[in-house]
C-alpha cells in the first residue's frame, strides 16, 4: 500500500453474500396446481431456488386471474407455466411455455444460467416440445386431488395457498376478483 492511501475497507463472506441476497429479483410461477409435472416441478424448483427468487400460485387462483386481466394475451386454461417478471410494476413482463421454463431455470442462477443463450432460438422452434409434453403430462404423471399443500418451510414462498382466499379482498369489477397484490 502506497503512502496516503487509505486502507480498503474488509468485507466479510457473509456481508457480501446478505448484500446480494438483499437485490435479488422475485419473480412469480403460477402453475397448475392439479398436475402431477407441474407439482414434481415445483418441488424441484423449491430445492434448487437458493436465492428465494421464485413465488408460486397456482393458475387456478384469484392472483392468476388478476394477472390474465391484465395480460389478455394470457391462455385462459391451465395448459402452461406462467413466469411473471418485475410483478405488479410498470415494467411487468410475462412469459409462457418455453420461454416461461427457460425463465424460471435462468432465475435459479449458477450453471442453469448458461441455459439463457437458448433465448436466441424463436418460441416456433422451442415451443413444440413444450406443448408435446403438455398436452401428455396428465396421462403420464397423472392429476392430483387438489392443490399441493406447502410445509411449513415452504409457506413464505407461495403467494396463496390452497383453500384459503388469502389476498382476496371482495368483488370486482365485471367478474373479476379483487386481490391484494402480495408485494414482490
Amino acid at each position: 500500500m502506497s503512502r496516503g492511501a487509505a486502507p480498503r475497507p474488509q468485507r466479510s463472506r457473509g456481508a457480501v453474500r446478505a448484500a446480494g441476497e438483499a437485490a435479488v429479483e422475485v419473480r412469480w410461477v403460477f402453475f397448475d396446481g392439479r398436475c402431477g409435472l407441474c407439482d414434481a416441478a415445483v418441488a424441484w424448483l423449491l430445492r434448487r431456488d437458493r436465492h428465494g427468487a421464485l413465488r408460486f400460485a397456482p393458475l387456478e387462483g384469484p392472483l392468476a386471474a388478476v394477472v390474465r386481466g391484465r395480460h389478455p394475451e394470457l391462455p385462459d386454461a391451465d395448459e402452461t407455466m406462467v413466469l411473471v417478471e418485475r410483478p405488479a410494476t410498470a415494467a411487468e413482463r410475462v412469459s409462457v411455455r418455453s420461454r416461461a421454463a427457460l425463465g424460471i431455470l435462468v432465475a435459479l442462477g449458477g450453471a442453469w444460467r448458461l441455459l439463457a443463450v437458448l433465448r436466441a432460438l424463436p418460441a416456433w422452434l422451442l415451443d413444440p416440445p413444450y406443448r408435446f409434453v403438455a398436452r401428455r403430462r396428465a396421462r403420464w404423471f397423472g392429476r392430483l386431488p387438489a392443490c399441493r399443500v406447502p410445509t411449513a418451510g415452504e409457506r413464505a414462498r407461495f403467494l396463496e395457498l390452497p383453500g384459503e382466499s388469502a389476498g382476496v379482498t371482495g368483488g370486482g369489477g365485471a367478474g373479476a376478483p379483487s386481490v391484494t397484490i402480495p408485494p414482490a
